[in-house]
């Protein structure tokens, strides 16, 4: 697979202002270079009317900025790696949590729980305010040895999280079979290959049966489909925490759960917010 390269002339100073924008439109991941802020699209997420909205954002949130120019180039995954590699350093989540990337050494102390990935194609490494938001938010919901579902698990790391929490068992999935691939790698990086188990598919292809807590981190429109379906895999006394959504997207979204479900939290980050429901029981 192919990726789209975007080089966008305009200062780092402004990628809080548009990056929401960036991720809506199916942007896979963002970084900062020297003068420019640069954007990496999966080839078949890239086209004309893609282009044509990101001009238009550029243009009406950044109207103090004359003359921005975007150049797009494909480049292989490789080279999609290597770069993130180059740029990838060991971070902290919170005083609980460090994320490593599997070329660094590790600490000869552990005073806190540490999460090592090989981030393959940036699928949740932590960096963005979506992850690190559910990150955040896990412990105070984890309690015990209880099961949990990831849905759309990316590069694993919350379904990692759950289990250095004390899980019992996650079920994680992804549609994506480069995400499941990679997210298999970082769970045996972690040793707890024997506690997650990881499909490739939809909610559909996950046997039915009923978790004490279930994470999505997904985009809007996947999870504006789904509060049925999650329900159906959340017992009468679990949790579902809802990530990878703007502020804007708060009243749509808790409307549309409304039914099945009711709001207990919620907490921001820059643009975006997480959103925590206890199921309805009628």
């Amino acid at each position: 697979m192919d990726w789209i390269k975007i080089e966008i002339n305009i200062h780092p100073q402004n990628l809080e202002s548009i990056s929401p924008h960036l991720f809506g439109l199916g942007a896979e991941g963002v970084e900062e270079t020297d003068g420019q802020i640069v954007v990496y699209f999966k080839r078949d997420k890239w086209d004309n009317t893609v282009a044509r909205k990101l001009h238009e954002i550029l243009k009406s949130t950044l109207r103090h900025i004359k003359d921005i120019k975007i150049n797009a180039r494909e480049i292989a995954t490789e080279a999609w790696n290597e770069k993130w590699k180059e740029n990838f350093k060991p971070f902290k989540i919170s005083e609980d949590l460090m994320i490593y990337p599997d070329w660094e050494p590790l600490p000869l102390t552990k005073d806190t729980n540490i999460i090592v990935i090989s981030p393959k194609m940036a699928f949740g490494t932590g960096h963005h305010e979506t992850t690190r938001l559910i990150l955040e938010i896990i412990p105070h919901y984890l309690k015990g040895p209880i099961n949990v579902l990831d849905a759309g698990t990316g590069s694993g790391i919350l379904a990692i999280y759950s289990v250095l929490k004390g899980a019992a068992h996650v079920t994680a999935y992804d549609f994506d079979p480069l995400a499941t691939e990679n997210a298999v790698e970082n769970i045996h990086l972690n040793h707890v290959e024997d506690k997650i188990n990881i499909i490739t598919g939809e909610i559909d292809d996950v046997p039915q049966k009923s978790y004490d807590l279930v994470l999505a981190n997904i985009n809007k429109n996947v999870l504006l489909a789904m509060p049925e379906k999650l329900r159906a895999y959340t017992m009468d006394n679990g949790v579902l925490i809802l990530s990878g959504l703007l502020r804007k997207d708060f009243e749509q979204v808790v409307s549309v759960y409304s039914g099945n479900w009711q709001l207990i939290e919620h907490k921001a980050k820059n643009e975006w917010i997480v959103l925590v429901f206890k199921p309805k029981n009628n």
